[in-house]
């Protein structure tokens, strides 16, 4: 059953970022594109990035409970 779930949630996860990521292939030229879309892809990735090994460390002593 858990697979089933997760399955729907990476169709969801995929409808959301596919047009996502379209998006600003069409709104800003080349240049523009990869100088200025990147910087904030970054800090995002290295800001909350950095957490998900605590998280999942969390959600797995909390679902064992230790």
């Amino acid at each position: 059953m858990s697979i089933v779930i997760l399955t729907i949630l990476v169709i969801y996860v995929t409808m959301i970022y596919g047009p996502i990521a379209a998006m600003p292939v069409e709104m800003f030229s080349t240049q523009i594109r990869y100088a200025l879309m990147s910087l904030p892809y970054r800090i995002g990735n290295g800001r909350f990035g950095r957490f998900l090994p605590a998280t999942a460390f969390a959600i797995v002593a909390a679902r064992l409970g230790i």
